[in-house]
């Protein structure tokens, strides 16, 4: 059986334990700096919103995600490209992550998955 690799696999997953896992978030919160940790703009800004909120509130932003999404796409600063990005990756946080039961979320599990990623992006960018 072949597996195909899906582009951004590794990202939205990433990405998706930050919006919806308070111990993933918790893991990364204190690493995370002025700039981000990811490759792409798009998504250090929805991290720099979790890191925000997990800063604030001590927790993921699980669905108020999607208020800060619409506050900042209503903003003239929204570049009309970015938000159909952003929108893309909510809707697939809200269908296929944020539905399953959280016993169904290892928070190990992603904790690992996303020290392994920031890993292979650190090694990225010193190339």
């Amino acid at each position: 059986m072949e597996i195909k690799k899906y582009e951004q696999a590794d990202l939205r997953l990433v990405l998706a334990a930050m919006v919806v896992d308070p111990a993933s978030l918790g893991h990364i919160a204190p690493t995370w700096g002025d700039i981000g940790l990811f490759q792409h703009g798009w998504a250090n800004m929805i991290g720099g919103w979790c890191v925000q909120w997990h800063r604030k509130y001590h927790t993921a932003p699980g669905t108020n995600i999607d208020e800060i999404f619409m506050q900042w796409a209503q903003s003239p600063k929204a570049n009309k490209d970015t938000v159909g990005m952003v929108e893309a990756f909510l809707n697939y946080v809200d269908d296929d992550f944020s539905a399953r039961p959280e016993g169904d979320r290892c928070s190990g599990y992603l904790m690992d998955r996303c020290g392994e990623y920031f890993e292979a992006v650190s090694l990225q960018k010193l190339h």
